[in-house]
C-alpha cells in the first residue's frame, strides 16, 4: 500500500470515527431522548389500536382499547418523568397525541372496512360538513354545546367530542368541596357542625387597617392550609380536602355563585351547604381605599364596599382560577 493511500485510509477512518461520535453525543441529549421515546411509544400505541381492531373484527365484536390506552398513558408519563420538567420538546401532550393517533387508527379501520371519509377531514381547516378539524374548534366551547367545562375536543370524523366536558355545572367531591365546571373553581362547603367550616363563623379581613392580617387569613385560611406540601398542589399530609392552596375569592369570583332563584339567601344551599343570610368577604380591596374590601351580601346577592376591613364577616374559601 502506498504512503498516499495509507494517509487516505487514515483520514477516511478519522472522518468515519468523527461521524460515529456525533450521533452518539446527539443521542445523549435529554431532549432528543425524550422526543425519540415519545415517537417510539406513539408507534406502539397506533399498532396496539389496530391490533385491537383486528381482534374485534375476527370476533365480530367491538374492539377493546383499554390495555392500549393504559399502557400508552403510563409509558408516555414515564418518558416525560425520566426526562425531567421542561426538557421534552413538547410537554403535557398525551391527550392531543392520543386523540390524533386514535383518529388516524379509526379512519384506517373505516377505510379497510370499505367505508369512506370526508376528503377534507384532517387538513386543519373546518370545511363544509365538519364541526371542527383537529385543533380548530371553530370558536366553539363546552358552553356553546350546552354543557360545562373547557374540555371540548375535535373527535373522529371531525365532529365535536364533549367527553371532556361536564353535563352538570356543579360536582360535589364528597370531601367538603364543590367544583364549578363553568368557572373551574373549587369551593369550600359550609355546614352546621360547629367546626372550622361552620356557616356561623365570622372573621376580620385586617387587624392593622389594610394588611391581610386579620383572622380570615391568620386563623381560617391558615388552618385550611395547615399541611405539608411541595407546591400547594402536591400534598404530603393535611390540608382541607387534601389541598394547601385555599384562598379568599376575588369579588368577581364570589359573585359567580350568587343565584337569587333560590330565594334568600341567594345561593343554592343544596350545593354549597347551609349559609347565613349575611356578608361574605372577598379578597378584593376597593381601589383608592386600602382599608376597605368588597363583600357580597347574600340576602340580596349584591356586592358592596361600605365597611372597613376591621369588621367581622363570613368567609368561603376557594382554590384554582386567578
Amino acid at each position: 500500500m502506498s504512503r498516499l493511500s495509507l494517509v487516505q485510509v487514515m483520514c477516511a477512518g478519522a472522518v468515519a470515527a468523527a461521524f460515529l461520535l456525533v450521533p452518539a453525543a446527539h443521542a445523549a441529549d435529554p431532549a432528543v431522548r425524550c422526543e425519540a421515546g415519545k415517537l417510539k411509544e406513539a408507534g406502539k400505541y397506533g399498532n396496539c389500536r389496530l391490533k385491537a381492531d383486528s381482534k374485534g373484527v375476527k370476533k365480530g365484536e367491538a374492539a377493546d382499547y383499554t390495555k392500549c390506552v393504559d399502557k400508552f398513558t403510563d409509558k408516555w408519563g414515564k418518558v416525560e418523568t425520566k426526562a425531567g420538567p421542561t426538557v421534552c420538546p413538547s410537554e403535557a401532550d398525551v391527550g392531543s397525541i392520543d386523540l390524533r393517533i386514535t383518529t388516524d387508527a379509526a379512519e384506517i379501520a373505516t377505510l379497510l372496512a370499505g367505508g369512506s371519509l370526508p376528503a377534507s377531514c384532517g387538513n386543519g381547516t373546518v370545511d363544509a360538513g365538519e364541526d371542527c378539524d383537529f385543533g380548530d374548534l371553530d370558536g366553539e366551547t363546552c358552553a356553546t354545546q350546552g354543557v360545562f367545562g373547557d374540555g371540548l375536543a375535535c373527535g373522529v370524523g371531525c365532529v365535536f367530542d364533549t367527553s371532556g366536558c361536564s353535563a352538570t355545572r356543579y360536582e360535589d367531591t364528597g370531601l367538603g368541596t364543590v367544583i364549578d365546571h363553568q368557572t373551574g373553581l373549587e369551593w369550600q362547603k359550609t355546614d352546621d357542625a360547629g367546626g372550622l367550616t361552620d356557616k356561623d363563623n365570622t372573621y376580620r379581613w385586617s387587624d392593622s387597617f389594610d394588611n391581610p392580617d386579620g383572622s380570615a387569613f391568620t386563623e381560617f385560611l391558615y388552618r385550611l392550609n395547615d399541611c405539608e406540601s411541595f407546591n400547594g398542589a402536591i400534598v404530603e399530609s393535611g390540608g382541607y380536602a387534601g389541598h394547601c392552596d385555599w384562598r379568599m375569592p376575588q369579588i368577581d369570583e364570589l359573585l359567580t355563585i350568587v343565584d337569587c332563584a333560590f330565594g334568600v339567601p341567594c345561593i343554592d344551599e343544596s350545593v354549597f351547604g347551609p349559609i347565613a343570610s349575611s356578608f361574605y368577604w372577598s379578597a378584593s380591596t376597593v381601589d383608592g381605599f386600602s382599608g376597605v374590601a368588597w363583600y357580597v351580601f347574600f340576602d340580596f346577592g349584591n356586592a358592596g364596599s361600605n365597611f372597613s376591613k376591621g369588621y367581622n364577616f363570613r368567609v368561603r374559601a376557594v382554590r384554582g382560577g386567578s
